[in-house]
């Protein structure tokens, strides 16, 4: 293969799911360590909730047509014959002209068909003075009435939050089936490079990519695996890709993927196994040295040193297989519609991912400025609300021309 031969997104990422099989893996948890993770199967219900009826209140268990015609003033007089507790069974069948004590929670008793609250009441011996009347069904949650045995609760995709994990619980599960979280391993490649928190010294620079990229390892459901940095020299590259591809399917780098003096990520990665490097280049700014290698069952991306660069090239091309891997499937982006505050030109002929910040004119309307900074600069990313793409065959957007902008996750809190 031709190195930097320019592709387009889609023949790229034919190129990759072409040589690239996703195959999820999947692991039963308890329900205590589920939280975040992604359902991997159909949740139905296997039993009613609540399982019998039971008392909303404390209270009193009554026949409610007892009570017709009670109030203060002319209470209605029901023998008491005993009491239920929450958790509590009883074998107790009420007749006409009596009542039981009841907790909140606790199972309706054979013949009563409504509660009276305890507030509603007073006591004497064995005797409950009624003070207000009910109706049947009064106060009672019904067998079922919550979850019904059978029905669908839950979907297979379903990201667990508290609230799913409540459900489970309700029906008794300990363990759920979720989809594994792919390990990502992470070299950065460079001479330049230092970690965080270390002294820079004459002509050095931070690690940058390494934890942005993590990151977004994090949100699109893997676990990110730091290896650390690789120095510019092919010997020490090859081992160590070598060594990352025997212990994880999915490697991405970052740096060492241009056309030039000291990036030798093709050519190592193109030597390692088939088919070897399946796309150098894409038709894309920025991102476009993005390198992608599969190397028999496993996977190298290659990502751009440029920090901005990396990461559009990373939710291009890496972000959509970790995603599927994770059981998250494709990202569901938020767009607003708003309007080109300048002319904006595309003179590269590339497909143009152009960050852009939003503010509202005098009548309100969102109006989409360029943020601009170069493909080196990681703030950029920060000050912008969003992105528009300019595909490759447009060359100008005027101002004022409407314009679909995809948000930044979180930054819609900012518009409305």
């Amino acid at each position: 293969m031709k190195f930097l031969s320019i592709q387009t997104i889609d023949e790229a990422k034919s190129a990759l799911y072409e040589n690239f099989t996703l195959t999820p893996g999947f692991e039963k948890i308890g329900l205590s360590e589920a939280l975040g993770r992604v359902l991997a199967e159909d949740f139905r219900a296997n039993q009613d909730v609540p399982p019998f009826e039971k008392s909303r209140m404390d209270g009193y268990a009554v026949i409610a047509e007892d009570t017709f015609g009670a109030d203060e003033t002319r209470p209605v007089k029901l023998e008491k014959i005993g009491a239920i507790a929450a958790g509590e069974s009883s074998e107790i069948v009420m007749n006409r002209g009596q009542a039981v004590g009841i907790a909140t929670g606790a199972p309706i008793p054979a013949g009563a068909n409504a509660v009276v609250m305890v507030e509603y009441t007073s006591t004497s011996h064995d005797w409950v003075d009624v003070q207000q009347a009910v109706v049947p069904g009064e106060n009672i949650s019904a067998a079922a009435s919550d979850i019904k045995s059978g029905e669908m609760l839950l979907q297979a995709g379903t990201v667990l939050a508290s609230r799913h994990l409540g459900i489970l619980a309700a029906q008794g599960i300990d363990q759920v089936q979720v989809y594994e979280k792919p390990k990502i391993a992470l070299l950065s490649t460079g001479n330049e490079l230092v970690e965080p928190g270390r002294k820079l010294a004459q002509g050095k620079i931070y690690d940058i990519n390494t934890y942005s990229i993590a990151g977004r390892v994090s949100e699109c459901g893997g676990t990110p695996i730091i290896l650390g940095r690789v120095e510019d020299c092919r010997d020490t590259l090859k081992s160590s890709l070598k060594d990352a591809l025997e212990n994880f399917d999915i490697v991405i780098t970052s740096g060492g993927t241009s056309k030039g003096a000291g990036d030798l990520l093709s050519d190592v990665t193109d030597s390692l196994g088939k088919p070897g490097v399946i796309v150098h280049g894409v038709n894309i700014k920025p991102g476009k040295p993005v390198i992608i290698s599969v190397i028999d069952k496993g996977i190298v991306f290659g990502l751009p040193g440029n920090p901005l660069s990396a990461l559009m090239a990373f939710n291009v091309f890496a972000s959509p297989v970790i995603r599927r891997l994770s059981g998250l499937g494709e990202s569901r982006v938020e767009t607003v519609s708003a309007k080109s505050a300048l002319p904006l030109q595309n003179p590269g002929g590339r497909h143009l991912f152009l960050l852009v910040r939003l503010d509202r004119d005098s009548d309100a309307t969102l109006l989409a400025s360029p943020v601009a900074k170069d493909s080196g600069a990681i703030t950029a990313l920060n000050e912008a609300d969003g992105y528009i793409q300019i595909p490759a065959n447009t060359v100008r957007i005027e101002k004022n021309e409407p314009v679909e902008v995809v948000l930044f996750e979180g930054r819609s809190q900012r518009l409305y």
